[in-house]
């Protein structure tokens, strides 16, 4: 945009309009304020967009549709003193860079899809930072102890997260202002213990209309402190019927009887039980499935096998898997996007753990990746379409047939040389209409140094034979052309004989190639 180009903004203030099209990159070394919240701005944050914006004290591009990671050079905003990324699609990981920027204040990374653990890093003893905000993604691990060595903090928010564990002992008892705290929005009036101020314990929800943490239901569980919404649901059949409401069921492509009076859950189709009526396999491959996968498929306790491939499953893949003990997992072949839950690289599904080694590829194939199965052997994919998607098992750009290959390289290389032909067609018409235009002279040119082009080329462009008169080495050249001209003739002459050299050993060279079984295109990106 034209304002990008403007070389001494300081402040840029376009909030609250209607702005589409990418994030647009700032000219001005000056900026101190930029403000683009609620808008339309897709794309995502170039790992070079931060740099060269040292002074910039306030970044607020919340409420928008940006996509990718946050990238780490945001820790070269060295004077930034509030950073607001709300409101996003934003995945990955939090920058621990994020920890370099001395002055930061204000850090508000809510409602996106971030996933890992909350670096410490972020939370050193000099840090100024007094509000925390995460809800709302999709962060694992536990809480860090480096959080009561904040002396400023006032405000931290946790909740909806998928955080384990307990809320460290030292953070409940940090000497805080707590007139001026409001720990997860919920007033310490009403609750008496310090720990709930920040989270609700596992198996407790956080009731927004009374700020007060509640236990969930009878047969529902929660395994993460700071939930909000519903509980898991322990009973199998209301588990599996979450997965046909939110994967739309009525538009299955197979017959199948689920959800039919009278059909009992291990009767499902693609569902098998265990003696003792547990469910410990779907199996819902290509069943046109829409929608996200359900985090509740982590409540069947006795699940091995989960194969949903080869369907339209959108959305990222939920971390709450890992509490399934799966043993096979097959997610292959839809257009889930995003990273793979670090705490689910740890399941042994796949024969992952095997020897004490875990990858996350045994889960499922990165994107960027394609393999067979969709998990476990990946190669890189130059696919522009696999950019951001997950467990492909093909890739257009490597995929294509070797005999195909050879066939288009043949067809290149012959089209190649026809349009060389006429090329040289056309130059020849246009000498001949110059030669009598100025009219003719011959020279004699002795029979050692007669040109024969026959079967090579210049520059890749086949030439024909230059036509001599006589058969004795006569060449027609122009009036112009100077009779005692016979060093620069010579030269002319080991220049054509060096290209033919070259030509009959490139021709040479490319027939192997072509009859070589490993013959490639190499494809553009």
């Amino acid at each position: 945009t034209q304002l990008g180009k403007l070389p001494k903004l300081e402040i840029l203030d376009l909030s609250l309009n209607n702005i589409t099209g990418s994030l647009p990159k700032f000219k001005s070394n000056y900026l101190k304020d930029i403000s683009l919240a609620f808008n339309q701005i897709s794309g995502e944050i170039g790992s070079d967009w931060p740099v060269g914006h040292e002074l910039l004290v306030e970044l607020d591009i919340s409420w928008n549709k940006l996509t990718g990671s946050i990238p780490d050079s945001i820790g070269s905003m060295k004077a930034l003193v509030n950073l607001t990324l709300s409101g996003n699609d934003l995945y990955g990981f939090v920058p621990t860079t994020i920890g370099k920027i001395s002055n930061i204040q204000t850090l508000k990374l809510e409602q996106n899809s971030l996933i890992g653990r909350i670096p410490k890093e972020l939370f050193s003893s000099n840090s100024k930072l007094s509000s925390i905000n995460f809800e709302g993604n999709d962060l694992s691990g536990t809480l860090p102890e480096a959080l009561a060595n904040l002396k400023y903090l006032a405000e931290l928010n946790i909740k909806g997260n998928k955080i384990t564990g307990e809320v460290p002992k030292q953070l409940c008892q940090a000497e805080t202002s707590l007139e001026h705290q409001e720990l997860s929005s919920i007033s310490s009036a009403k609750m008496q213990d310090n720990c709930k101020n920040i989270a609700c314990p596992i198996n407790f929800l956080f009731n927004q209309e009374t700020l007060s943490c509640e236990p969930c239901p009878y047969n529902f569980f929660s395994p993460y402190i700071g939930a909000e919404g519903v509980c898991i649901p322990m009973n199998e059949n209301d588990i599996l019927q979450t997965l046909w409401s939110v994967t739309y069921g009525p538009g299955w492509s197979k017959i199948n009887n689920w959800n039919y009076d009278g059909v009992r859950t291990c009767s499902f189709t693609g569902i098998s039980c265990d003696d003792e009526g547990n469910v410990i396999s779907i199996i819902l491959r290509n069943f046109n499935l829409r929608g996200t996968i359900p985090k509740e498929l982590s409540g069947l306790k006795h699940l091995k096998v989960l194969d949903l491939s080869d369907n339209m499953l959108t959305g990222h893949i939920p971390s709450d898997l890992r509490f399934a003990p799966l043993e096979k997992l097959d997610l292959s072949g839809n257009h889930l996007v995003g990273l793979i839950p670090p705490l689910l690289c740890r399941s042994e599904a796949n024969d992952n753990g095997e020897n004490g080694e875990y990858h996350c590829y045994n889960i499922i194939c990165p994107s960027g990746t394609y393999g067979e199965t969709g998990y476990g052997e990946c190669s890189p994919c130059y696919d522009i379409d696999a950019n951001d998607t997950l467990g492909r098992t093909t890739c257009i750009s490597v995929d294509l047939p070797k005999s195909e290959v050879a066939i288009l390289a043949t067809l290149t290389f012959a089209a190649s040389v026809v349009f060389s032909l006429v090329a040289v067609f056309v130059v020849m018409k246009v000498c001949r209409k110059r030669k009598h235009g100025l009219g003719e002279m011959t020279k004699e040119v002795p029979d050692s140094e007669t040109v024969n082009t026959n079967n090579f080329q210049v520059d890749d462009a086949p030439l024909q034979d230059i036509p001599l008169k006589n058969g004795g080495g006569i060449i027609t050249i122009p009036k112009e052309a100077s009779v005692d001209d016979s060093v620069e003739w010579r030269s002319y002459n080991r220049q054509i004989q060096q290209a033919k050299k070259r030509s009959s050993e490139k021709n040479q060279d490319y027939a192997r190639q072509v009859g070589h079984e490993d013959v490639w295109l190499d494809v553009p990106r």
